[in-house]
């Protein structure tokens, strides 16, 4: 005589999800068909989650390292302002020293927020230690205190030749650190400073590329429209990329604060979820071992 056991209730974690569509690696391009989302690829070992499966939120990272995330975004958003702030006024040795000590202040701020790290979910993300835009952010950035300690020291033959390649430098550094922390503000969901990282960028590459083509366009406006429409578009831009960045590092810095609260809640959920499915287990296992023989 045979006895039914029981059905064991099943695992709360529910099967890993794989893909059934074709979904080339976006490295080599090798199908990555069949393979989990956590997944690298068989050929070269780039995490699957780069080619554009669902990524997890920054919260899910380790609350130690958002926390590291956080202290740098403040560090750097308040030496930004403080420096723009200190060069508006300027005009004695005081302010450029103030100039120097918050380019120190926003450039370690700059390195910590562009460290490599090497989960998948961060290389997706441009935090890689080969991915070329993090290493240009995090490097340029030094460009700031060095051209501040410029500024202090007493003028030298051939200066302008040196404040000239440190505005070419400092624009690149710029561009790079903007559309690298558009990536971080996509990744800690943040769409608002991912709008403003990107405006900045985009508008400062149109600035940059298509400033000298503006003035003989601005020039041909008819009822002398050049000059006054010229200065309008040319200040309408500047002040788009000089408010938008530090716009976006503030709501950045706040979503990053907000991160850490949202990474102790899913410790918590997980914690709690391992311990249900420790006690379903132990049901299961009581379950099978009163069932008659």
């Amino acid at each position: 005589m045979t006895h039914d056991i029981p059905d064991a209730p099943g695992p709360l974690h529910p099967p890993a999800r794989v893909s059934t569509t074709k979904t080339p690696c976006a490295e080599c391009g090798y199908d990555l068909r069949g393979l989990e989302p956590a997944a690298r690829c068989p050929e070269c070992g780039t995490p699957k989650r780069r080619t554009g499966d669902h990524y997890d939120p920054i919260s899910h990272m380790p609350p130690r390292y958002i926390k590291r995330l956080r202290a740098a975004s403040w560090l750097a958003t308040i030496g930004l302002l403080v420096a723009a702030t200190a060069t508006l006024i300027g005009g004695d040795l005081a302010m450029d020293t103030t100039v120097l000590v918050a380019a120190c202040a926003w450039t370690l701020g700059a390195f910590v927020l562009t460290a490599p790290r090497p989960e998948p979910e961060a290389i997706s993300h441009g935090f890689g230690s080969r991915d070329v835009l993090r290493r240009g952010a995090r490097w340029l950035q030094f460009i700031w205190p060095v051209w501040a300690g410029f500024e202090l020291l007493p003028p030298v033959p051939g200066d302008g030749v040196v404040r000239t390649l440190a505005v070419v430098i400092g624009a690149a550094a710029s561009l790079a650190m903007a559309f690298h922390l558009q990536r971080l503000a996509e990744w800690a969901k943040d769409s608002t400073a991912e709008k403003a990282f990107g405006l900045f960028g985009w508008s400062s590459l149109v600035v940059l590329v298509a400033g000298p083509l503006l003035g003989p366009l601005l020039a041909a406006l008819p009822f002398g429209l050049g000059g006054r429409g010229g200065g309008v578009i040319v200040l309408g831009l500047a002040a788009v990329c000089v408010l938008s960045f530090p716009y976006a590092m503030f709501s950045l810095s706040r979503s990053l604060s907000w991160s850490v609260h949202h990474a102790r809640e899913h410790i918590e959920r997980q914690r709690r979820r391992e311990e249900r499915q420790r006690e379903a287990d132990a049901e299961a296992a009581r379950r099978v071992g009163a069932a008659p023989r």
